[in-house]
C-alpha cells in the first residue's frame, strides 16, 4: 500500500515593509497573516524600513490583533521616510471616548531590535533554500543585510547568508512600461517611489543580488483596485478592527483632498508581491535580465538570459485592452484580507 502524499510545508517567508507610507502594507500583512492561519505560509519575521517609531508598534498591533503577538518585528535605524504619515501614529494613539486605548498593545514600550542584526538572526536559523524574502519599501534593509559582515550570529557574511538560505526575492518596485491607465505618466516610465526613495540601495541590490528577484512593477498594481467598500465592511469586525482603521484613515484623507470618489479604492502594489509568493499562478512572468537604475530612479530592464531579475505581468485581453485575470485577483486579494483573529 503506498503511503499518502505529504503535505507541503508551509512557505517560509520574510516580510520587509515601508508601513506607513500606504495601506497597502497593511493588507499585504494581513494577507500573510492569513496565509499562515491556512497553514501556508510561516511569517518568520518583519523588517520594518520606514524609521519611524511608529511603523513598527503598528506592524506589531496588527500581529497582535490577528492572533500573532510573537513574531519578530525589527526597526530601522538612519532610514528613510520619518514622518508619521496618516496612520501608523493615527492608529496607535486612537483613543476611546473614555480616554483609553482604542487599540491597545500589550507591550506598548516594546524596544525593536535593528532590522539587519534581526534578519541575520532570523535567515541564519533557516534551512539552506527555504526563505521567500517578501520587500515592499525600500531596498535599504536589504543593501544592509548584503553588506553585513560575519559575527556572532553567523560566520557568513550577508551576501553569503542571503544566497544559502534565500529562495529569491519578491520585490514590489521599479517600472517598465508607461502609465497607460491614469495619464499620470505620460509617455514615458517614471521613477516608482519604492526605488527613488533610496536610489543607491536600488542600484546596489539589482546588480549585487546573490539570489533570484521577481519584480512586481507599479503598471501591475496600478490595474488592481482593491475596494474602499471591503475594508469598511469585509474586514474582520470592520471598523474596530485596527486594520480597517488604519485603511480607512489613509484613504479618506486622500479623498477629502481630491473628492475624487475613484480614489476611495486603493491601488494593490504591495499585495501582488505576497500574492506571487503563494499563488504565482495568477500572473505571467518575464524572461530573466538585468535591471539597471538611472540617476533619477527610473528601472531599465535588459533581457539576459544569465540574468537573475524576472519581472510580473498581466496579460490582457485584445479584444478590451483590459488584463484577462484583474477581476479574479482583485476578488481573491479581498478574500484573503477579510480574516479573523486567530483562534
Amino acid at each position: 500500500m503506498l503511503a499518502a502524499p505529504l503535505l507541503a510545508a508551509p512557505q517560509k517567508v520574510v516580510f520587509d515593509t515601508d508601513i506607513g507610507n500606504d495601506c497597502d502594507d497593511v493588507m499585504a500583512l494581513q494577507m500573510l497573516l492569513e496565509y499562515e492561519k491556512r497553514g501556508l505560509g510561516e511569517l518568520l519575521c518583519i523588517a520594518v524600513n520606514k524609521d519611524n517609531p511608529f511603523a513598527p508598534k503598528f506592524a506589531r498591533l496588527i500581529c497582535e490583533y490577528y492572533g500573532h503577538p510573537g513574531i519578530p518585528v525589527f526597526a530601522i535605524n538612519g532610514g528613510f521616510a520619518k514622518a508619521d504619515g496618516a496612520f501608523v501614529r493615527a492608529t496607535v494613539e486612537a483613543k476611546n471616548p473614555d480616554g483609553s486605548p482604542r487599540f491597545p498593545l500589550k507591550n506598548p514600550d516594546e524596544k525593536f531590535e535593528d532590522s539587519v542584526r534581526g534578519l541575520r538572526r532570523v535567515l541564519a536559523a533557516q534551512p539552506d533554500n527555504s526563505v521567500v524574502y517578501i520587500s515592499v519599501g525600500f531596498f535599504t534593509n536589504i543593501e544592509r543585510l548584503l553588506k553585513s559582515q560575519p559575527d556572532d550570529i553567523s560566520p557568513l557574511g550577508g551576501k553569503e547568508l542571503v544566497a544559502r538560505k534565500v529562495k529569491y526575492f519578491s520585490i514590489m518596485a521599479g517600472g517598465f512600461v508607461p502609465d497607460d491607465f491614469s495619464g499620470r505618466r505620460g509617455d514615458k516610465v517614471a521613477p516608482e517611489y519604492n526605488v527613488k526613495i533610496d536610489i543607491p540601495s536600488a542600484k546596489y541590490v539589482f546588480e549585487n543580488t546573490p539570489a533570484n528577484i521577481v519584480l512586481s512593477p507599479f503598471e501591475v498594481g496600478l490595474r488592481l483596485r482593491f475596494p474602499y467598500a471591503s475594508v469598511m465592511h469585509d474586514f474582520h469586525n470592520a471598523p474596530e478592527n485596527p486594520a480597517s482603521f488604519a485603511c480607512h484613515t489613509y484613504v479618506y484623507r486622500i479623498f477629502k483632498s481630491t473628492k475624487n470618489t475613484a480614489e476611495l479604492d486603493r491601488y494593490a502594489w504591495d499585495l501582488t508581491s505576497v500574492l506571487y509568493a503563494f499563488e504565482p499562478q495568477f500572473f505571467a512572468i518575464s524572461q530573466f535580465g538585468d535591471v539597471k537604475v538611472d540617476d533619477k530612479g527610473v528601472t531599465h530592464f535588459a533581457y539576459n538570459p544569465s540574468g537573475k531579475i524576472r519581472y510580473l505581468v498581466l496579460e490582457y485581453n485584445p479584444a478590451t485592452g483590459n488584463p484577462h485575470r484583474a477581476r479574479d485577483i482583485v476578488n481573491r486579494l479581498v478574500e484573503l484580507c477579510k480574516g479573523s483573529p486567530k483562534k
